[in-house]
């Protein structure tokens, strides 16, 4: 089957950018350097470079930084002010601004190797029936993220809240999910505390007396 370069089922990307990362210590994971910049800005690039409809970030901790972070990109910002409360009421945030659109692509601010052509894997497949609404990457068969939802799950992800994300309504339709075999393992990779790191490239920086920053 052929596609078009326009996807007849319109999908918007949401970017979850508003953790504190907690577990990185004193350190915004989203601001470290990957690739020369920001981790964060890296992961909106791929998500531009894709077919989505438009890209949308959403922000909470760190805000400012994380919009400086991402200047001169074609996307749209939504303040998340319930972040400190988990990921759910971002993906809700984010998800809220889309109501009408036919699907919705769940993006991690810290999964840098998610490139585009993954996200077009998904959003290839979401065309191939009007009955798929869970499409779901998955790498040598190890399942990933992004996750890209259909309408019918909008309602359900605009009221999320807490800390669990959409993790329990992707297990009670787990069989609903329309698997998607992707070429890269950065469906697989995530950033939450130092030791993440090296796998990716990426060091903490230093202090000025040129130890590791804590």
């Amino acid at each position: 089957m052929v596609f078009s370069s326009t996807p007849f089922r319109e999908v918007a990307c949401v970017v979850l950018a508003a953790g504190s990362s907690r577990r990185m210590g004193l350190h915004n994971k989203l601001l470290l350097p990957y690739r020369g910049m920001p981790m964060v800005r890296q992961v909106v690039l791929q998500a531009l470079a894709s077919n989505c409809s438009r890209v949308i970030v959403v922000l909470g901790y760190n805000a400012p930084e994380i919009e400086q972070a991402l200047a001169g990109l074609s996307v749209q910002f939504v303040h998340n002010p319930d972040h400190m409360q988990g990921m759910g009421h971002s993906v809700a945030a984010g998800v809220g601004l889309v109501p009408d659109t036919e699907g919705v692509l769940i993006c991690l601010g810290d999964m840098p190797r998610v490139n585009a052509a993954a996200l077009n894997a998904l959003m290839d497949a979401f065309q191939l029936d009007e009955t798929i609404e869970i499409c779901r990457p998955r790498y040598k068969g190890q399942p990933g993220n992004p996750i890209l939802w259909g309408p019918s799950f909008l309602p359900a992800l605009s009221r999320l809240q807490g800390d669990e994300g959409a993790r329990s309504i992707l297990q009670a339709h787990s069989a609903d999910i329309h698997w998607v075999n992707v070429e890269t393992d950065g469906v697989l990779q995530d950033v939450d505390q130092p030791n993440d790191l090296p796998a990716l490239g990426m060091t903490l920086p230093r202090s000025k007396d040129g130890a590791m920053a804590s």
